[in-house]
This record gives structure tokens, sequence and C-alpha cells, in this order.
């Protein structure tokens, strides 16, 4: 898939430029619409957009911007939101429609499904189908639908959704939609996008790109130079996420997390996720916790496995910590202590006995990603 990875654009302040960089780097601006995250309007994201994309005197404006739904992305609100810019482009006889996303990690998730659309025939058939299988439909045979040019802006720092091909919804479990031609055309970086992210967002989100950090350091996907990447993007993580969760305002600390979050979405890109992610889905669709969060609760435990399966991993858990921990043990105790002055409760795994959770998690396909016993 590397080949089709997107082009990446880091440019501060650009939300304010949109204009001309479409004008740039995209099919055609005339043809350009919008998806953002909910709070964009009040923000004053929406009717900036407005603005750049149609101008003041357009008739209807509005009518180009899309606001998504809040919270986790389920099937039934991304089919909806799908047949409303569908219609739309329909509507307004457009062939080649410009998709530009701009939120988090749901919000680019949905723009990934969005960016495919059906013609009449094909949306007459999809109207039959349940959300399920309306998913299937599109995960088999979004190939031949019309295909969008996808620009991509995230508005926090650790999804890494941007970079990668893979969109999650969920139903009755966690879902993927993902194909060799699933990435975006361009991710385009503005870290000045993050600045209103609160405490517990900017918290979890920056959790969530550790996470894909140290899945792709305890990954056997993994080649020797992605383990290098992974301990310095990690190490970063580290010691730019609690400064800035002290320092919210922090222009410099909220780039340099942009910064890791991207390479650790790119990094993710080449070797998948791993357990921590596997863990982690259960407790997002029964608990509702956020993705980052819950993703986070398990870094610990998981951290204490893969050193008992490789030892290397504890020196590089080290290095990435600065930690003096000499075995397994103390490591787990080490990140739990980390998390903790973060707030965040760490979740174990039953060590006398298999834990049904960690060989239903092993089983997953980012599950069979971690590493083997030795």
């Amino acid at each position: 898939m590397g080949a089709n990875m997107p082009a990446v654009h880091r440019i501060p302040g650009v939300a304010d430029r949109l204009r001309p960089w479409l004008q740039e780097h995209s099919p055609g601006l005339e043809n350009c619409w919008a998806l953002v995250y909910p709070q964009a309007a009040s923000h004053g994201l929406t009717e900036k957009l407005c603005r750049q994309l149609v101008g003041l005197d357009a008739h209807a404006p509005h009518e180009r911007v899309f606001s998504a739904a809040d919270g986790l992305l389920t099937i039934k609100q991304a089919r909806a939101c799908c047949e409303s810019l569908w219609s739309a482009w329909h509507r307004a006889e457009i062939r080649n429609p410009v998709l530009l996303a701009i939120g988090g990690g749901s919000v680019m998730d949905l723009a990934k499904l969005a960016r495919w659309f059906p013609d009449s025939a094909q949306r007459e058939r999809l109207r039959d189908f349940h959300d399920e299988a309306w998913l299937t439909w599109m995960l088999g045979h979004h190939e031949r639908l019309h295909r969008a040019f996808l620009v991509l802006m995230p508005t926090t720092s650790g999804t890494g959704s941007e970079v990668t091909a893979y969109a999650t919804l969920w139903g009755q479990s966690k879902q993927s939609f993902t194909g060799a031609r699933a990435f975006a055309d361009a991710a385009l970086i503005d870290y000045e996008l993050s600045m209103h992210c609160p405490y517990e967002l900017t918290r979890d989100c920056g959790l969530d790109a550790l996470a894909h950090a140290l899945d792709a350091l305890w990954n056997r996907r993994a080649q020797a130079q992605d383990r290098v990447a992974a301990i310095r993007i990690a190490s970063v993580i580290v010691s730019v996420l609690p400064p800035l969760l002290r320092e919210l305002d922090s222009a410099s600390l909220r780039q340099a997390m942009s910064d890791a979050a991207l390479e650790a979405g790119q990094l993710i890109a080449k070797t998948q996720t791993s357990l921590v992610h596997a863990l982690s889905y259960r407790v997002t669709l029964e608990e509702s916790v956020s993705h980052g969060l819950a993703c986070a609760q398990w870094m610990a435990s998981v951290s204490r496995l893969a050193c008992e399966r490789e030892p290397a991993m504890l020196y590089a858990l080290k290095q990435i910590w600065a930690s003096e921990a000499f075995d397994e043990k103390q490591i787990e105790q080490f990140l739990g202590n980390w998390l903790a002055s973060m707030q965040v409760m760490s979740r174990t795994l039953d060590r006398q006995a298999p834990d049904p959770r960690l060989e239903e998690a092993l089983r997953q396909a980012r599950g069979q990603n971690f590493l083997a016993c030795s």
C-alpha cells in the first residue's frame, strides 16, 4: 500500500488560506465540498469554509459544508451522512468532486467511505440493504464506484487517520473499511487546528498516537528500521504529552505533538496495529470509553507481556521512558504510575490462568500481529 499513501503537507495556519492551496493542489475548487466535525460551526470554521470555498455572494453556501455526527462513528450514522452527501453531488451533477474532511479520526474515517459514490442504479440497489450488509457491499465493491479526490485535515493529534487506509465503524462489533486505494490523496496538517482541544481530548489522542508507536514496536510485521522509528516517536510523545497537558495553549508543544502523531500514523500504515488495539475494541464497544483511552488502559499490561515474549522489549521501553526498571514487572508498574499521573486507570491481565480477554484479542487480525512466544 505504500505507493498509494497520501502526499503530506505540513502548513501551519493553512486553515485560513485553504482557497489558494486547494486551487493549486486539487482538481477544482468549484467542485469542493467539506465534511467537518460537529463543533466546527461554534468554532467559526464552518463560516470560514463557506467564504473560502464558494465566496460570500454564492447561493446557499452552507450546502457545500456537511457536519459529521458526534461520538463513535456507527455504520448507521456513516450511511446517513454518505447518502446525504451523494444526493448533493447527484443534484449538482458533480462527476469529479473534491472532498475536504476536517476533524478527528471519526470524521476522516467517514470521509474515506463517503468519497466512493455510486451512480443512480447502484444507489437504488444499496437502499435494499440493512446497515451491516450495506457496509459489506461498499467494502467489496467500492473500487467500481466514482472516487472523489480526498483531502484530510486532522483537528486532533493522535488518530493518524489522515495517513492510513483504514476507517473504523461500529455496529454489533468493530468493523473496518479499507482497500488498496482507500488512502486519501492528500493529508494537510495544520497543528493550529488542535489548539482548541481540551484536556481529555488532547490526552486521549496523544495516548492513541503512543499506542500506535508501541503497537509498531512489538509487531511481528515490523522491520528493524520500523522499531527504531517506533522508539524515537514514542520517546517524543512521552516527553511532550505531560507538559502539553499542563500547558494546553503552548503552540510549540502542540506542533511537536502534531508531528509525532503524524509519524506514528505513517508507521502503522506500514506495520498495522497490534495487541493494544485488539484489546481496546471491546472496552470501547461495551463501555463507551474513547478509543485512545481504551488503548492506554492496556499499555502497561501489554508492555509486560511484550517483555516476557521478547527480552529486547524491556531495553526499548526503558529507552522510551528513561526508566531504571530491571524486569517486566517493574516496567508494568512504572508505566501504570506514569499513566495514573494523567488520570488513566490501567487494566491488568490474569497472570494465574488463561485470560479470555487476551485469548480473544490474540485471535483478532490485529492481535495476531503481536510478538510470538519465544
